[in-house]
């Protein structure tokens, strides 16, 4: 995990961190992915864990079973007939994470 999301406080740091989340999110689930790299990040890496933060909640969108959420809408939408094909739920999902995450993370630097 070191490796992975790294120890910088800094705006490297950050955007290391969130894309890292992200992806560990939408391998596992979100708890345990932030779990995960917080144990691995100083606490006086304040930036650098929400960012962590952010990656691993924003970024949770891309798989279905990343977040409870995302499961819920997509359950509800069956449930009401609404067929929402899974390929194109995962590409769109992948642009919203994308730029949700940067931008939250952009803006988490930028009033830092």
């Amino acid at each position: 995990m070191t490796a992975l999301i790294g120890t910088s406080d800094y705006v490297v740091g950050a955007f290391r961190a969130a894309p890292a989340g992200a992806g560990l999110s939408n391998v596992f689930t979100s708890l345990p992915a932030y779990t995960a790299g917080e144990a691995v990040v100083p606490p006086a890496n304040t930036d650098q864990l929400l960012a962590l933060l952010i990656g691993t909640n924003v970024g949770a969108v891309v798989t279905p079973w990343a977040s409870l959420a995302t499961l819920l809408c997509l359950e509800s939408c069956r449930a009401n007939g609404l067929v929402v094909p899974l390929r194109r739920l995962v590409l769109t999902g992948l642009v919203l994470a994308g730029c949700a995450t940067g931008a939250s993370v952009a803006a988490l630097v930028l009033t830092a």
